[in-house]
């Protein structure tokens, strides 16, 4: 079965063109200088539309996360048991990902856990960031 992947559209479009290039991308608004994450036509804060894509570390903290017993898409069945996180950039906590946590035991994740971003190609060029345990 082939993989569940995002479609990008024009709001999104230089957020996945980053990860393609492995770096992780975020919106920046010229006229508060809040980051965001996800893509958006206005700032979430402010109203602003004038935006600058800005490149973050690709480090993070473990805000939140679950372990998936029953896959939701079939692409994933074989891949249970499977950890779903919610992890803040090392720049600014309020930047968060929703992603899957790679590269660990689910027993052993922690929320406050150290995280580096981990890029992989699923499909069609299609490069998808995930987190893993940091190394330092």
């Amino acid at each position: 079965m082939a993989p569940f992947v995002p479609v990008p559209d024009i709001l999104s479009q230089p957020y996945w063109d980053g990860c393609r290039n492995h770096v992780i991308t975020v919106q920046q608004c010229r006229s508060c200088g809040r980051k965001r994450h996800r893509p958006a036509a206005g700032c979430h804060w402010c109203g602003g539309q004038d935006v600058d894509w800005v490149e973050l570390s690709g480090r993070g903290t473990l805000y939140t996360y679950t372990v998936v017993h029953r896959a939701f898409h079939p692409s994933l069945a074989d891949e249970v048991p499977y950890v779903v996180g919610l992890v803040a950039a090392e720049e600014d906590p309020t930047v968060r990902f929703h992603t899957r946590i790679m590269e660990c035991d689910p027993a052993d994740v922690r929320v406050g856990m150290n995280l580096d971003v981990l890029f992989r190609e699923e499909t069609d060029g299609i490069v998808l960031p995930y987190w893993r345990p940091s190394a330092a």
